[in-house]
């Protein structure tokens, strides 16, 4: 008998007394004694015939059929795929491909266990070959479901791979599942075959979450008969490294954080933890990883806020290296929730804390710029102008339009005459609108719709845009050299107030 503590080395698990693994271990009992007698036979047609319990037209031997080695060991082996997989349901597999190598057994066993209501087997052009010119491999499998499946009757299908190379079994195999009618009761057994045919099947299936990918493993093999012992086979159903390492949801997470989506990055990322179970977790060594995704989605969410200008709760948000990589101007920002147009406001502190804002409003304009939203665009290079002519008295504006002649200019007188006669200017970040009056507040709706560029020659927004740039760039000199504050603040500030990338690796830097 086959020491039930040496099977699947699954010593603890499969030695418990409970009703099912001691009716397992009992299956197993003559199973080496048949290995024994049968595979000393030299002729491995004879060794296969008297395993199956089968005659050399592989219909059943009424001596040895009921009693045949293969009947014990599927019931060993469903047994065992009971014990390891108790929630798996019956019929949940409509398709099951295999890829069919010189060794039927270990196909025969995976067939009878999952009862799938299809079947396709795949065959090289030489394991299509094996057997007899009148009982060929396709034949014999197709009798020995006949004979052992207990009035099992799936459709059953079989496809000869001319032409084996691993891009042609990707495709046939990623195929096969594209055109199933429920892609999710798909399942593969990778066990025949070719070690290219068999990887490339695998490769092919992980595409697909929910198909599951089996492989007819064992836990004791037999050396001087070379194959593995009877009963120590079992049903092993493999991990998809894409779902195990969220490779799609990483790909995911990295596409919509290039597109400042950080509300979606969130959403991924919390996807890829809650799929990362901490026995998976523990079993792969990804504890670092969770890390790591943890990182990124207070980073995300701390952005979420911080580009809506709610600077109080992005700052309450911070994610490790938050000051390092923005030089503590979060810090600043918050602080503009207190400036307001007051005896004070020209003062060369309130200046700079002006200043910060306004850059805050040009990088995100930026960043809208480089994806391509040039609405958006327009808009915050707007509010950042919108910020710096409060503190523009009527010199610094002519002098601002000695040194440009363009529309842009045109752009800001516009804004300047909608948004400050007879109106008092308050700042008041993150809202924008909670102390300003009527007026004020419709002018900047007037800004959202671009009323303010309607007249421009050229309807294309994106010269709009850049354009606007162009004229807030020459304010923030204007602005600094009017207050008395460095220029390099300009590029300091423009620096700090840019958001961290994500490389491909998910890790945060700085450009």
């Amino acid at each position: 008998m086959i020491d039930a503590i040496y099977i699947n080395r699954r010593v603890e698990k499969l030695s418990k007394n409970e009703p099912e693994k001691v009716q397992w271990r009992n299956l197993l009992r003559n199973l080496s004694d048949d290995q024994d007698n049968i595979s000393n036979h030299a002729d491995s047609e004879k060794r296969i015939t008297k395993y199956f319990g089968v005659n050399a037209e592989f219909h059943p031997d009424n001596k040895t059929f009921f009693k045949s080695p293969f009947s014990k060991s599927l019931k060993a082996f469903r047994a065992l795929y009971s014990i390891d997989y108790p929630t798996d349901e019956g019929d949940s597999c409509d398709l099951l491909m295999s890829i069919v190598g010189f060794s039927l057994e270990p196909i025969m066993h995976t067939v009878l266990t999952l009862r799938p209501k299809n079947l396709l087997f795949l065959f090289s052009k030489e394991s299509s070959l094996i057997g007899s010119k009148d009982v060929n491999a396709f034949d014999r499998l197709q009798a020995l479901i006949a004979c052992h499946g207990d009035g099992y009757n799936p459709k059953i299908d079989q496809e000869i791979l001319e032409v084996a190379d691993a891009p042609h079994v990707f495709s046939v195999v990623r195929d096969a599942i594209t055109k199933a009618s429920s892609p999710e009761r798909v399942a593969i057994d990778v066990t025949g075959g070719k070690k290219s045919m068999d990887a490339s099947a695998f490769l092919a299936a992980s595409l697909f979450e929910k198909v599951a990918i089996y492989y007819v493993d064992y836990a004791s093999y037999d050396t001087d008969k070379g194959f593995p012992v009877w009963g120590s086979e079992f049903l092993n159903k493999l991990e998809n490294p894409y779902k195990v390492f969220g490779v799609r949801e990483e790909k995911l997470i990295k596409e919509f954080w290039d597109k400042a989506d950080f509300p979606a990055v969130v959403k991924f990322i919390k996807l890829c933890i809650d799929k990362l179970k901490p026995e998976i977790a523990k079993k792969y060594r990804l504890t670092e990883k969770i890390n790591q995704l943890e990182l990124v989605k207070k980073a995300a969410e701390c952005y979420t806020e911080w580009r809506i200008f709610d600077y109080q709760k992005a700052k309450d948000k911070p994610f490790k290296g938050c000051d390092k990589h923005h030089s503590n101007v979060l810090e600043e920002l918050a602080k503009c929730s207190t400036l307001e147009a007051d005896q004070n406001i020209n003062n060369q502190q309130s200046a700079q804390l002006a200043l910060a804002l306004a850059i805050d409003r040009y990088r995100r304009g930026s960043d809208a710029y480089e994806h391509e939203k040039h609405s958006t665009a327009i808009l915050c290079y707007a509010q950042s102008v919108e910020i710096l002519l409060r503190f523009c008295c009527k010199k610094d504006w002519n002098e601002l339009k000695q040194k440009r002649n363009c529309k842009g200019i045109k752009m800001l007188g516009d804004l300047r005459r909608v948004l400050f006669k007879d109106n008092p200017f308050y700042f008041n970040a993150p809202g924008f609108g909670e102390r300003l009056n009527e007026n004020v507040n419709k002018a900047r709706n007037a800004i959202a719709h671009y009323n303010c560029i309607s007249s421009s020659e050229n309807s294309d927004i994106k010269i709009d845009a850049e354009c606007m740039r162009e004229v807030v760039d020459e304010l923030f000199f204007l602005f600094v050299n009017k207050h008395g504050l460095a220029e390099g603040l300009i590029n300091e500030y423009k620096q700090s107030l840019s958001f961290c990338s994500l490389n491909e690796n998910l890790e945060l830097y700085k450009p």
